[in-house]
């Protein structure tokens, strides 16, 4: 019998829209009733996207040499880590994946989305998320909830502050590409609420998924 494979579900939204959190909140939850693994980027789950992660969230980087480290990131993430997962059935819940940054470095940063999405398929030759959940949030809350958890700025919030409304014209062009892999939640209520809501979502998906395998 065929083994099933697993699915990557992308978490997607701008900064203080809660997803890092509901991403560990719903994994703990759910990862003793589906096969899981969770992670992040950029960085992953190797000595080496971690430190290209430093190198991007640390320095003041030319955009175009940003988007490049992004994607060797990202390449290197999902060909040591995503892929081998999901062929092996195992589903990975991921904070960001390339929508990331086809609204931060080709909207927000003006490189463009076609440019940026080029760069990315010399490595993923057009492996996508399954599902990618989007937490909806607006500029305002996503501030306050970054001031009152008190969390030090680093330089993607500082440049996320000026460009703001192209990031979120970016998601809302993508989402409006890809209407049947996204599924938006309400960003601005409870944590609580948030985790429940989305808890919901992915046991649907993940039950069906398997059950149809």
């Amino acid at each position: 019998m065929k083994k099933s494979k697993g699915l990557l579900i992308a978490f997607e939204g701008i900064d203080g829209s809660g997803k890092s959190t509901i991403i560990n909140n719903v994994y703990n939850l759910l990862s003793s009733k589906f096969n899981l693994l969770k992670t992040r980027e950029p960085g992953g789950k190797s000595d080496v996207c971690e430190s290209i992660r430093n190198v991007i969230v640390n320095n003041k980087l030319d955009s175009k040499t940003e988007v490049l480290l992004l994607a060797a990131c990202r390449n290197e993430h999902v060909k040591t880590f995503i892929k081998p997962n999901i062929e092996n059935g195992i589903s990975i819940l991921c904070d960001r994946f390339l929508d990331s940054s086809l609204s931060y470095q080709g909207y927000g940063r003006k490189i463009g989305y076609k440019e940026v999405e080029k760069i990315n398929d010399f490595g993923l030759d057009g492996f996508r998320p399954d599902y990618t959940i989007y937490f909806d949030i607006d500029f305002d809350t996503s501030i306050k909830r970054i001031s009152d958890n008190k969390r030090e700025n680093n330089l993607f919030d500082e440049e996320f502050k000026k460009m703001y409304s192209l990031v979120l014209e970016g998601y809302r062009k993508i989402i409006k590409k890809n209407k049947k892999s996204y599924i938006i939640v309400d960003a601005s209520k409870s944590i609580e609420d948030v985790t429940n809501n989305v808890k919901e979502i992915l046991e649907k998906i993940l039950t069906e998924h398997y059950e149809n395998q």
